[in-house]
């Protein structure tokens, strides 16, 4: 009975607003949210052609991305570098050691690995800092870390390596929780990889949080076949973006996540596009991508679509 009223709804929506049910339509072809795709189309008009109302609301779309607005380490600080096993910690930390070494020299640069826990972790960002030239000290525990920061004082930049782990293995997540809150100045960010599903970013966010989050790097991007769920779950979660990273090249293909929010969208409707193509019935017709002014135009207020879209599922 559900399902029929659903589709009853759906259908009545479609004969009352279709501009609105076709920006729907492809806000949830790009993997977006439910609650995030009212909150857009709520401030949509109607009444505007339907090429207008769909850049409004990837333009919207884009706005509500949290994004750090400037390159934190370019800088310098102390920065921790968690996330689940496999995200890419220790490939992103090469990325940023190897910008920040070519701007300012190797000897800026401090490179700790904490990970006792993977065989050959330790051995990998090893192999990144000889290829800079650049030191790696091993901490195993608190005490440890807190006297090579001490040693590490000088240095521009230091970056923590630590140990990939499930968002539900409490018992890791505590260990890395005494490591980050070891000082003030030590700055988390959280590796999230774009091809993981929308259920496992959020519950990956939800807990590694405990650890005081900075911002998020988001990685493998390259690899992803959708970008609504990393989207929908930073908007939701207040989360910035810090960095982006989309290949494996080092330390090329790593960007600040300020000068790629237009990328984001454009890049999800990209991907929304190559797999609509793909499925019979699902075409996604060539519409203007986002821009960064478009991102930043001004947009009509809140409008009564939210009364109209009420019998929407």
């Amino acid at each position: 009975v559900e399902q029929q009223f659903d589709a009853l709804s759906w259908d009545e929506l479609q004969r009352r607003e279709p501009r609105l049910a076709e920006v729907i339509r492809r806000l949830e072809l790009l993997g977006i949210d439910d609650a995030l795709v009212r909150s857009i189309v709520a401030r949509l008009d109607p009444a505007d052609p339907q090429k207008k109302v769909w850049r409004n609301a990837i333009a919207l779309l884009a706005r509500q991305i949290p994004i750090a607005e400037q390159d934190v380490c370019a800088d310098g600080g102390v920065f921790a570098v968690v996330g689940p096993t496999g995200a890419g910690k220790t490939t992103s930390i090469a990325k940023l050691a190897a910008r920040f070494a070519l701007d300012r020299g190797a000897d800026a640069v401090g490179l700790v690995t904490t990970d006792s826990f993977r065989i050959g972790a330790q051995e990998h960002l090893l192999r990144f800092g000889r290829i800079l030239g650049v030191p790696v000290q091993v901490a195993g525990d608190a005490g440890a870390l807190a006297a090579t920061l001490e040693q590490l004082a000088h240095k521009k930049l230091v970056l923590i390596d630590t140990a990939g782990c499930s968002p539900r293995d409490g018992k890791l997540l505590e260990a890395l929780a005494g490591l980050t809150r070891l000082t003030p100045t030590v700055q988390t960010l959280l590796t999230l990889p774009a091809n993981l599903q929308t259920a496992s970013i959020r519950e990956a966010i939800g807990a590694f949080d405990r650890l005081g989050l900075d911002g998020a790097i988001v990685t493998k991007v390259d690899e992803a076949t959708s970008l609504g769920g990393i989207l929908s779950e930073l908007i939701a979660a207040e989360l910035a973006a810090c960095y982006v990273t989309d290949g494996q090249r080092v330390p090329e293909d790593i960007r600040p996540a300020a000068r790629y929010r237009a990328g984001f969208v454009s890049q999800a409707v990209s991907l929304a596009r190559s797999f609509a193509h793909s499925r019979p019935g699902h075409s996604l017709p060539e519409l203007p991508e986002p821009t960064e002014s478009a991102a930043s135009e001004e947009l009509p207020p809140l409008t009564t679509t939210e009364r109209r879209l009420a019998s929407y599922g």
